[in-house]
């Protein structure tokens, strides 16, 4: 039985959850037909309902695949492993759609981590790039923090991976727990494959979608290394690479909201980035310094020239465009 007491047609509930999925990705419409699922999965996690949603990972939409995917990955939480659904993702890895492979990746790291690990550790590299990188994201991002020996060992050999994104990544789990004579080597790494790998970190169908700049702020906060934050944005604002200032607006960003002095400690970095030629750059800096009072006070006339493009109002009003990790994350 469905949630409201009507007869449970799985077919028809699976169709009518990922119509109003794709129509409306918010999840404000499909809210009954989820919970079925939910609950029809939950009850039996290789039965026919299962079965029938691992059936739609072949669905000619790309779009629509993406979706089962995800919702696959959801149902992973707290009950791992589930073989049947890491078989389904491991197929999903060839997938001619690229969002359908960082799916696949990212549902073969929650429902199955040590399957995900021996992928990343294969040294014959089958994986295409995209879902190699998108494993090594949900290895680290979900379960691997770079804690106990085997993430050590795993985070050592992929120091030196060919995929420089994969370099990138590493360097930035390896950031939030190493020690302090450690830090050099790892940041000098994440520095050197920042701008031309920066932008692969995070791309469509990932879990955690986020910038390469807030993985880098979570890891400063963690370790309370409020000085490296100041001196970190500093630079990487004073980047030639767009990418690179971009990470450094999300380092500012992270340091506003941990350290009290951060607003005057990175004012004149900020004000300088309020007028960047990039435009990402721009409107991310703007929404950072609208985001404190006190930022926006110190950067007051760089504030109000900037303010004089009307697009960069409604950034202001807005706010950041994309969801910041939670605090939690930082832990």
């Amino acid at each position: 039985m469905s949630p409201d007491g009507t007869a449970f047609e799985p077919g028809h509930i699976v169709d009518a959850w990922l119509t109003a999925a794709v129509a409306d990705p918010r999840g404000s419409g499909f809210g009954d037909a989820r919970s079925a699922l939910f609950a029809a999965v939950r009850e039996d996690r290789n039965g026919p309902v299962a079965r029938l949603l691992f059936s739609y990972c072949e669905h000619p939409d790309a779009e629509a695949r993406r979706r089962i995917l995800g919702l696959l990955t959801d149902m992973s939480w707290g009950a791992q492993p589930w073989r049947a659904a890491a078989e389904c993702a491991a197929l999903c890895l060839g997938d001619p759609d690229a969002a359908v492979r960082r799916g696949a990746a990212w549902l073969l790291g929650t429902a199955d981590p040590e399957h995900a690990l021996g992928l990343v550790r294969e040294s014959d590299w089958r994986l295409d790039p995209v879902a190699r990188l998108s494993l090594v994201e949900a290895v680290f991002g979900l379960h691997w923090d770079c804690n106990g020996d085997a993430a050590s060992t795993l985070a050592d050999s992929l120091r030196t991976d060919p995929d420089e994104a994969v370099r990138l990544r590493t360097a930035l789990a390896s950031l939030r727990v190493a020690p302090q004579e450690q830090w050099p080597a790892w940041e000098d790494l994440a520095l050197s494959c920042l701008a031309s790998a920066g932008e692969r970190l995070g791309g469509p169908g990932s879990r955690l979608a986020f910038r390469p700049g807030w993985w880098w702020s979570l890891a400063l906060v963690r370790q309370d290394r409020e000085e490296a934050a100041y001196a970190w944005a500093s630079r990487l604002l004073a980047h030639p690479s767009p990418v690179a200032r971009l990470a450094g607006v999300d380092l500012a960003r992270g340091a506003l909201r941990r350290w009290r002095a951060a607003p005057d400690r990175l004012r004149l970095p900020l004000s300088r980035a309020l007028g960047d030629t990039d435009p990402e750059v721009r409107a991310e800096a703007l929404s950072s310094v609208c985001a404190s009072l006190e930022a926006s006070r110190l950067c007051a006339d760089a504030l109000a020239v900037a303010l004089e493009d009307p697009e960069l109002q409604a950034e202001a009003a807005m706010g950041p465009r994309t969801r910041p990790p939670s605090a939690a994350a930082a832990r």
